[in-house]
């Protein structure tokens, strides 16, 4: 299980966190495939129903795949990636059936969205791993006072930087907006 928690508090964080995640990537890829009528809360319905079909699906899988040691499913490359391959495919149908009756997506179009779904899962899995990995860093550096000062002076020099852009960003989008820059 996550973090050795019980099972009631793994689906408590699924509901919390998991659930309007895969909610908003499910809505930006919709709205990069073009489907107008998946807003973001029909968006969190489709999610809502997806997870749980899946993870139905996922917890049978990797049970029968692991024999009586489904905990440590984890430990087996031919275990994770049969059933790897078997809850995508479920998500993939299950998700296609779904976008077609609830926001009159085109079959081909449902396709476009669960595939345009995966750079999307993969672009916040690697912001999920670099903010761990800079507030590991972070943690590591803070020990030693000399390095806590250098961290310290290099995060002024970033948010100086940081504002600068931001300032430039705005100062020339505001100047657009009253016609004083073209």
């Amino acid at each position: 299980m996550l973090f050795d928690l019980p099972v009631w508090a793994n689906v408590a964080i699924d509901l919390l966190v998991g659930v309007p995640l895969t909610g908003l990537i499910l809505f930006m890829a919709g709205a990069l495939c073009g489907a107008e009528r998946l807003d973001f809360l029909r968006s969190l319905l489709l999610a809502a129903i997806n997870d749980a079909v899946v993870a139905l699906v996922a917890s049978v899988t990797f049970r029968s795949l692991a024999g009586p040691e489904w905990d440590d499913w984890w430990r087996d490359t031919r275990t994770i990636l049969t059933g790897g391959g078997i809850t995508l495919a479920v998500s993939l149908v299950v998700l296609t059936a779904l976008l077609s009756p609830l926001t009159s997506v085109s079959v081909p179009r449902g396709l476009f969205v669960w595939f345009m779904q995966l750079p999307l899962y993969a672009l916040f899995a690697a912001l999920i791993a670099g903010g761990v990995l800079f507030w590991r860093g972070v943690e590591q550096v803070t020990r030693d006072q000399w390095a806590k000062d250098q961290f310290i002076t290099g995060a002024w020099i970033f948010a100086g930087f940081l504002g600068a852009i931001l300032l430039m960003v705005f100062g020339v989008s505001m100047l657009r907006r009253f016609g004083r820059a073209r």
